[in-house]
């Protein structure tokens, strides 16, 4: 089975050949490479070319800036295999996660493959060895009960990375291009075309947390792309049955804890903190008494009742 990998790149020199040496580096060999540089100013191009000039599984498209979707859509388009996975150009992997994932996927019949997730600091990543000796206790799922895990932030994340999809499940549906959080509805429409999925949670895959990451910058308006897709998994649960709908609104109201606890006091985006507000208002009653909300979450709802000072206060500690 040949599996397309695609590595979005953009100004990441720093790390970009890291990740690929991880990728090239992989147990399973039946590998297609995609580097798409995403109009990178620093080395990250130059880079990508020196590393298909070592390995003929890689192929390098340069393009001109259009964010990570557009990068991760241009790979998908273009993809060969009959599994396709994501990862970023700044996170690695284990030497045997297209080995797990594959193996996991084929013996299970599954249309989307998943592993754990390790979320690594700058210091982390510098020092971290990997050992190939891993525990796979894989075990299969239905889609509805993995769509109910990821809304509910129970058995693993909305991120389109730490999967491996058969070709006809990523090319399904495309990320939205020049959008913020491109991830949850795509990978939410992923999980609804899906009849069966795998899931291991050896932590196979390490995302790295910088300073420059979008959970770390400052509040801008185009965050509220969080809030939209949220609304469109709503929108969506609502015409395919109610039986996700718990779950979608957990997570819906989760999005607008990370907006409001993101707006400053002094902020001119006091439009955005209430629109954000008056969903948590609406729904915090029904996730406190959802059997199948987290426990922070519910904490996080209750706390609200008190105001936006003591909930942004403890948000951000709960961060920490």
């Amino acid at each position: 089975m040949l599996i397309s990998v695609i590595v979005p790149v953009y100004n990441i020199e720093k790390y970009v050949g890291k990740a690929i040496e991880t990728i090239i580096g992989q147990t399973y060999r039946d590998l297609e490479i995609i580097l798409v540089d995403d109009g990178s100013t620093d080395k990250s191009g130059e880079i990508c070319e020196r590393y298909a000039v070592k390995d003929d599984r890689i192929v390098v498209v340069h393009q001109e800036n259009g964010g990570l979707s557009k990068a991760r859509n241009t790979g998908t388009k273009i993809a060969k295999g009959d599994a396709i996975a994501y990862i970023d150009g700044d996170d690695y992997i284990h030497p045997c996660y297209f080995e797990i994932l594959a193996k996991n996927l084929i013996e299970h019949e599954a249309d989307i493959s998943v592993c754990g997730m390790q979320v690594v600091s700058e210091n982390e990543y510098e020092n971290l060895s990997l050992s190939k000796d891993v525990e796979n206790a894989a075990i299969e799922i239905s889609a509805e009960e993995a769509l109910e895990g990821m809304l509910s932030q129970k058995r693993f994340s909305l991120s389109s990375c730490a999967k491996l999809y058969k070709r006809k499940i990523a090319q399904s549906h495309y990320f939205p291009e020049q959008e913020l959080f491109e991830d949850y509805y795509t990978v939410y429409r992923f999980f609804t075309e899906a009849d069966a999925v795998t899931y291991t949670d050896a932590g196979l895959y390490y995302y790295l947390k910088r300073a420059g990451s979008i959970t770390k910058k400052k509040y801008s308006h185009q965050m509220m792309d969080y809030i939209k897709h949220g609304e469109q998994v709503i929108e969506h649960v609502k015409q395919s049955g109610q039986q996700l709908m718990d779950a979608a609104i957990s997570r819906l109201v989760w999005a607008c804890f990370y907006i409001v606890t993101h707006i400053d006091d002094s902020s001119k985006y006091r439009e955005d903190e209430e629109y954000c507000w008056n969903y948590i208002k609406k729904y915090r009653t029904k996730v406190i008494i959802d059997n199948s909300a987290v426990k922070k979450e519910k904490m996080l709802c209750a706390l609200s009742m008190f105001g936006k000072k003591p909930l942004k206060l403890v948000y951000k500690m709960s961060l920490r």
